[in-house]
């Protein structure tokens, strides 16, 4: 039983119709198939097609609109026989599937901040009335403009052409402008590639080394995949002049499409990859992977190298009269993979450099570069880690003798499979997880047995911050630092974790470190005495009474997530020493109010 139209759509359907340019063809039916509801119509759009004839005034489009209209998805695809047959900027993959009526070439009609989902950082309506009426508007103002070939302006953000489904896999590159540089210099425009499969994820595939000409180009990756060894050459590569795209924006489906945009380039690229082919070892070469320079905005210079990469077929050729394994066969088994007819089967590629995923917040630069020694595997201690590693703190060692208890879990990082391990090395194992270019580092002893052992520890060190909360360890490293110009940090928690302390010095000349720590911090452990006295600290466990210390893990979380943004700014500045102290309010009803900061 088909489901009635929601009155919702129904109020949008008729607010559409003055409009002289929207003409309906098909009103609004269930599709069962997708589960929403579809709606086919005629977009009438100036007198003239665009001047390479790939879309013309009048063009049949299909509105996929969810059950929960005017909330959920709506759509706008093109028909399959009177719709757009190419890909224009702003517009998915446009295939055609034999099992609907229209092309899976969505048009964007949003805008930028669409995808943050919050209807108040997008001038997109919500109301039933509205809704498709001003999606609508938006897919003739792109008609509009792939008709004139205006879907872009100079200082836009570049896109890239869009892949057609792919599966899941992931081959992964680290390009930035330092390795734009070192591709401009090379002469060599093809050659083999090495990949490393890291055990953490089967689905990644991380390209390590390029063979340009007699030199290599080798990418810096962190601890988690640079600690992978490589195996043989896998990959052909070759450097495209432009972009690889015909129609406008679309990538090429078939190796002919392929050749024939890289002969409008000057390059012979069925030649370049039976060459390479032909000379590697049987059955090795799994990956082609195609080049090009690419600007950060539209109308800027070329600033970084993107890959796009397809799967090649094992070769299973038989060839009468050659070897199958030797060089000619493997010449017929190119020629058989880069045939003209041969469909590319494109996986996904991604840029893993540093600045392209970090683009959603990061440190100060002077932060994300240190070299930072953390002395403390707790919960502080981990829960900081993480922090700072996310926040882009690429080089971090941890130092910590201790091993993870069961107990521990309930404010710590890490999980199960750490219980009985040492804390430094369980979460320095995590935090190279966290990120590509993370290099963690750690020692499973405490501070005093490294310093014994290892004097040069802190030597390299910017920052050193220390999250024991125990005084023995202040007055070790205050002997150390002294007269240094070296950062240090303090952090721990009050009773109950109602303040979070953080302690900064550099360049102190009116005291120790432990000096100035102490003089600061006494009043306000006083104060928290005070506070407590009849504070009753629970045990775990049985047996020997152990206390623990009362403080819960949201809390924690909550402070030391407000101590960023202080300590961000002491770090920057060459200060002597300061402790910050924050501290929760809470209201006559004894209900938490906010966070209150103190500087001293």
């Amino acid at each position: 039983m088909k489901p009635e139209l929601p009155d919702n759509l129904a109020v949008g359907r008729r607010a559409i119709l003055p409009l002289p340019w929207c003409d309906i063809l098909e009103d609004f039916a269930w599709y069962g198939r997708v589960k929403k509801w579809s709606m086919r119509i005629r977009v009438t759009c100036g007198d003239h097609p665009s001047t390479d004839g790939l879309i013309g005034p009048v063009t049949h489009w299909w509105v996929v609109a969810s059950p929960s209209y005017p909330f959920g998805n709506l759509k706008i695809y093109p028909d399959k026989e009177q719709g757009i047959g190419t890909v224009f900027q702003h517009q998915g993959w446009n295939d055609v599937s034999d099992a609907l009526p229209w092309r899976h070439g969505e048009i964007c009609v949003k805008t930028s901040l669409s995808k943050l989902w919050r209807k108040g950082f997008t001038d997109e309506p919500f109301s039933s009335e509205e809704r498709l009426k001003w999606h609508l508007g938006r897919a003739k103002e792109w008609i509009a403009a792939a008709i004139d070939d205006h879907l872009v302006a100079p200082g836009e953000p570049f896109e890239l052409p869009p892949l057609p489904e792919v599966i899941n896999d992931r081959l992964v590159f680290n390009e930035d402008s330092a390795t734009f540089h070192l591709w401009e210099a090379a002469t060599a425009s093809s050659g083999l590639f090495k990949v490393k499969r890291p055990a953490f994820n089967s689905r990644i595939i991380a390209i390590d080394e390029f063979k340009v000409g007699t030199s290599r180009i080798n990418y810096s990756w962190g601890q988690a995949i640079g600690n992978t060894e490589p195996g043989d050459w896998e990959g052909i590569w070759i450097m495209l002049k432009g972009l690889p795209i015909h129609n406008r924006w679309q990538l090429p489906a078939t190796w002919g499409e392929l050749s024939e945009i890289a002969k409008a380039q000057g390059l012979d690229i069925a030649r370049q990859f039976i060459d390479l082919y032909s000379r590697s070892k049987f059955g090795v070469i799994k990956f082609f992977c195609i080049g090009f320079s690419v600007p950060e905005r539209y109308g800027d210079p070329p600033s970084s190298i993107f890959w796009l990469s397809c799967f090649l077929e094992s070769p299973t050729l038989r060839v009468n009269g050659f070897q199958n394994r030797g060089g000619p066969y493997m010449n017929a088994c190119a020629r058989s993979l880069c045939s003209p007819t041969k469909k590319i089967s494109w996986i996904a590629t991604e840029n893993w450099n540093k600045e392209q995923i970090s683009a959603r917040g990061a440190l100060i630069p002077t932060m994300q570069q240190s070299n930072i020694v953390l002395i403390g595997a707790g919960a502080v201690g981990s829960l900081f880690a993480e922090l700072l590693q996310r926040l882009g703190c690429t080089n971090i060692t941890i130092i910590d003798g201790e091993r993870l208890e069961v107990g521990n879990l309930v404010r710590h990082d890490l999980d199960m499979e750490a219980v009985r391990q040492f804390k430094a090395e369980q979460l320095a194992r995590r935090l190279n997880l966290l990120a590509p270019y993370a290099h963690v580092k750690f020692r499973n002893n405490n501070i005093k047995e490294i310093l014994e052992n290892e004097d040069d520890i802190l030597e390299d060190a910017e920052i050193i911050v220390d999250a024991t909360s125990s005084d023995e360890v202040i007055q070790l490293l205050s002997d150390r630092l002294s007269n240094t110009s070296k950062a240090f940090v303090s952090l721990s928690n009050g009773l109950k974790a109602d303040r979070h302390f953080c302690f900064v010095s550099r360049n102190s000349s009116t005291g120790t470190i432990a000096e100035q720590f102490f003089s600061k911090i006494r009043p306000w452990l006083a104060k928290e005495m005070e506070e407590n006295d009849k504070l009753q600290l629970r045990r775990e466990g049985l047996g020997c009474w152990h206390p623990v210390f009362p403080a819960r893990l949201d809390d924690i979380q909550m402070l030391l997530g407000a101590c960023i943004k202080p300590l961000e700014i002491l770090l920057e500045v060459d200060t002597v020493s300061t402790l910050v102290v924050i501290e929760k309010e809470y209201g006559e009803d004894g209900q938490f109010k906010g966070l209150r900061i103190v500087k001293e």
